[in-house]
């Protein structure tokens, strides 16, 4: 499985949402998605103001409940409550589990996902994607903080 983005186990999964959401031009996953997400792998029982733990999980008939534990792979996702066929068929290729990062990696996220950072500049973008063909660039592997979430700083 390719590096896509954002790790479903390290991430703050609200702030991947919100990139989702960008990405995607549409509010795909809602607060009680996220919710229901975060409780999913969290360790402990407590339900998040929209999330769902085990009672919840009853009163929907399903016969099992949140994990309480990191997603070993991309498909746990079916599993989370609120998550439909749709959205995870939408989901799935831009999250990954493997990436032990916290946050969206700017050297393998999709473009579409790229440009919703915060201080997303498309011009860089563009060619920070672009330059991931080149044998150069898959030589030197150098992380592009240019392309990162941060703007770029303003001259004194």
């Amino acid at each position: 499985m390719a590096d896509s983005s954002g790790s479903a186990n390290s991430a703050n999964v609200t702030a991947i949402g919100n990139s989702l959401e960008e990405a995607l031009g549409e509010r795909l996953i809602s607060a009680g998605r996220i919710d229901a997400i975060a409780d999913f792998r969290d360790k402990d029982d407590l339900e998040r103001l929209n999330g769902a733990e085990d009672s919840a999980y009853s009163a929907a008939g399903r016969d099992y409940g949140p994990k309480n534990a990191r997603f070993e792979t991309v498909d746990a996702l079916r599993r989370v409550l609120g998550v439909t066929p749709d959205i995870y068929r939408r989901l799935a290729p831009l999250v990954t589990v493997h990436s032990g990062r916290r946050g969206i990696n700017p050297v393998t996220a999709p473009h579409a996902l790229l440009l919703a950072l915060p201080g997303g500049a498309p011009g860089q973008i563009d060619d920070l994607v672009a330059a991931r063909g080149r044998p150069s660039y898959r030589r030197s592997r150098k992380s592009p903080a240019s392309v990162s979430a941060r703007p770029p700083a303003t001259p004194p």
